[in-house]
């Protein structure tokens, strides 16, 4: 969790190298050692961190928005951030209406 909150930091202070660093060691730590035991709150901020940073595109960006609403819900934790990079990825995809569904109700 404090590698995530790191490249929260980095990317928020404009330090996008930095942020890139931090997101690699918690793409590792999510993707490198498959026996490592699972910490589904943290595996769902990881996916909100790669959609935020939409490090491989919009599309991806979208896949991980989505991964991360539903691992959010999975874990009872209320936090908005998915939605809205669910409605950035559709934006930045070309769907500009779409990305009108993710708004606050």
């Amino acid at each position: 969790m404090l590698a995530l909150q790191a490249a929260f930091v980095a990317a928020t202070a404009g330090r996008p190298a930095e942020a890139e660093r931090w997101a690699d060691a918690v793409d590792r730590w999510q993707f490198g050692d498959a026996a490592r035991p699972g910490d589904p709150a943290t595996e769902a901020w990881a996916a909100v961190l790669r959609a935020s940073m939409c490090r491989r595109g919009a599309g991806q960006m979208r896949a991980d928005a989505d991964e991360a609403v539903r691992r959010l819900a999975a874990e009872n934790l209320a936090a908005a951030a998915g939605r809205l990079a669910q409605g950035i990825a559709c934006v930045l995809g070309g769907e500009f209406e779409g990305g009108m569904r993710f708004s606050p109700r």
